[in-house]
């Protein structure tokens, strides 16, 4: 998970105590590895209320 994004140059150092950047939810950040969590957690989320939903529509409407 990387939060920080060090512009480092030829000759220098990182620098540690740069400012950090906070990138959370930036689509853009394809790099940032919390973006991959939570766009995962979002799918797995979405997946199970579609499952759920048809289940129980096919236990209620088709059980008869």
């Amino acid at each position: 998970m990387r939060l920080y994004r060090i512009d480092v140059k030829r000759h220098q150092k990182p620098d540690i105590w740069a400012q950090p950047r906070w990138r959370g939810l930036d689509f853009d950040a394809a790099a940032s590895g919390l973006t991959d969590y939570w766009l995962q957690f979002l799918a797995l989320l979405i997946n199970a209320l579609i499952n759920k939903a048809y289940v129980l529509k096919k236990y209620l409407f088709e059980s008869k």
